[in-house]
């Protein structure tokens, strides 16, 4: 069963506290996405308007949050336009999450390690 990881303060943090309910719902559904399917952080536009919680109005609540908290010098909101209109990225997203690459090795690892056990026993 897939899984993502926040750190524990995130809920704390100025662009999370900042974020309307709605919009806050829409930051995890994305989230979720992307660790799902292993996007490195990219949000594709045409599944994102499929989520419960997507309206364009909470999505550029995301994109321009950083304006809301210039005078904490943020600089980006937590969606950032990617090729637009294609779709977007996740702020950051690799500097606290692995990489698509990591991931499945980490996964296969895994596999390898159960196989071996089994075949052991």
């Amino acid at each position: 069963m897939p899984w993502f990881k926040l750190e524990v303060g995130y809920l704390r943090h100025p662009k999370f506290i900042a974020l309307s309910d709605g919009a806050f719902r829409l930051w995890h559904e994305g989230k979720a996405y992307v660790e799902e399917h292993l996007t490195e952080g990219l949000l594709p536009r045409d599944v994102v308007v499929c989520f419960p919680s997507y309206t364009a109005k909470r999505v550029e609540e995301l994109s321009v949050l950083a304006t809301r908290l210039q005078h904490l010098n943020y600089r980006d909101g937590l969606w950032q336009p990617f090729m637009p209109p294609w779709g977007w990225k996740m702020h950051d997203y690799l500097d606290w999450n692995d990489t698509k690459e990591t991931v499945l090795a980490r996964v296969e690892a895994a596999r390898e390690a159960r196989d071996r056990k089994r075949a052991a026993n």
